[in-house]
């Protein structure tokens, strides 16, 4: 019911957000409504129900903390100036098409954010070179979820943590097992394996080909109105932010396993440690919280933005 109230409200209404709010809304609603029954009164279960869900707000916030500061380092630039360091080994059509792969690596902590960063910063580069849009938005596209899904923190991480945790037969620690699995997911591996190798090698068939040929033949114009001397930027507005989400999460993370084991922590492992944490969701929450913090810090103390293109730029 809840997805049907949504999707009607947005096209009666045109506006995305307040329709989903109202999904949400009727979602939480009907799940309770055996509270509602056995307390009669709507708001103790509409209550109870939030209070038990502590865990996936969390996660929520977590994700909703790790977009902001995706929208905070690419508003300031930092995150562009990030891609850019690899276009040093763009030197001829493979160049061009394996710094494209590289950068993809890069931006693994939001799929969106690295197809919009990726392809926008290299293109021109893939342009220069007589490679082809539809080349690179192969590669792009090709790059960009299975590195964020096989990120140890990003912004899939939470809803697939939260996903496992729900769905195990047992009360178990999701992480942990999200950990156990990386080496399975061979979609992914073999994916970001197939486009490294088109890029080195430069081999193509059917349409791509077509495309390629087409490109060599016919090089592309540059964009009108773009800019040959954009503002300068920092890789610090980026490489910062990102490096206290992952290693401030795994930090955490670890000293919720080190307390969880006591003497026996001494001579275990990081990961043997790390899965001892019974609750991965907090750690997470403020991982993500101070890299939002710094990110929002370090673009204002740049004065690469003021608080409201932050704001905007978080939103």
């Amino acid at each position: 019911m809840a997805p049907l109230v949504a999707i009607a409200l947005a096209l009666i209404t045109r506006k995305v957000i307040p329709s989903l709010a109202t999904g949400v809304i009727v979602g939480a609603l009907v799940a309770t409504q055996a509270d509602f029954l056995l307390a009669g009164q709507k708001l103790l279960g509409f209550t109870y129900a939030i209070v038990t869900a502590q865990d996936k707000i969390l996660i929520c916030l977590f994700s909703l903390l790790v977009a902001g500061t995706v929208g905070v380092m690419g508003r300031a630039g930092g995150t562009r100036a990030l891609v850019q360091k690899v276009e040093v080994f763009a030197k001829g059509r493979r160049g061009a098409m394996t710094a494209s792969w590289l950068a993809g690596g890069l931006v693994f902590f939001d799929d969106y954010a690295n197809c919009l960063v990726v392809g926008s910063a290299m293109g021109p580069v893939v342009d220069r070179f007589r490679v082809s849009r539809a080349k690179l938005a192969y590669i792009v596209d090709a790059t960009a979820a299975p590195v964020a899904s096989l990120a140890l923190v990003s912004t899939w991480i939470g809803y697939e943590v939260s996903m496992i945790a729900d769905n195990m037969p047992i009360e178990a620690n999701g992480f942990n097992i999200f950990l156990s699995a990386l080496p399975y997911r061979f979609y992914c591996i073999l994916t970001l394996f197939f486009v490294g190798a088109i890029a080195l090698t430069g081999r193509d068939f059917g349409p791509m080909l077509a495309a390629e040929q087409h490109a060599v033949k016919f090089p592309a114009e540059p964009e009108p109105g773009a800019s040959k001397n954009p503002r300068p930027t920092y890789v610090s507005l980026a490489a910062v932010p990102i490096a206290v989400l992952v290693l401030g999460t795994f930090a955490l993370m670890f000293r919720a396993g080190w307390v969880a084991l006591g003497d026996q922590a001494w001579g275990s492992g990081p990961f043997t440690i790390i899965a001892q944490v019974e609750d991965p969701y907090t750690p997470m929450f403020y991982g993500s919280l101070a890299s939002f913090s710094i990110a929002v810090v370090m673009a204002l103390g740049s004065r690469q933005l003021d608080l409201t293109e932050t704001w905007r730029g978080a939103w």
